[in-house]
């Protein structure tokens, strides 16, 4: 199994998007971003997709916890669904049995 890279650390615009999360890329599963093998990673809902977005690292709080992520990709979420997030980074919000968690993303 492979190790998890340390979580990045986030700093704040201000700014913020709430909606649902849902998961993908399970770490040693499934197929990932080429670049990202796993850890605090995530796919950009349209809301986040704002300015310099690419490389932003937000912090994603849901269920009393939350999660500092880096943009690496996007996704077409759409309606409530703002952010996809890697299962490492789910996980530390809900199970990942849940399927999908009410978020509030900052940056």
């Amino acid at each position: 199994m492979s190790k998890v890279p340390p979580m990045p650390r986030a700093s704040s615009t201000g700014k913020r998007a709430s909606g649902s999360a849902t998961w993908y890329c399970k770490t040693g599963v499934s197929a990932c971003h080429y670049a990202y093998s796993g850890g605090y990673y995530a796919a950009a809902g349209p809301e986040l997709r704002v300015g310099d977005w690419r490389g932003r690292v937000v912090r994603v709080c849901g269920s009393g916890s939350c999660v500092n992520v880096r943009l690496v990709d996007w996704c077409a979420c759409g309606g409530s669904h703002i952010i996809d997030l890697y299962s490492d980074a789910f996980q530390r919000l809900s199970p990942l049995s849940s399927g999908a968690v009410r978020v509030t993303v900052h940056w």
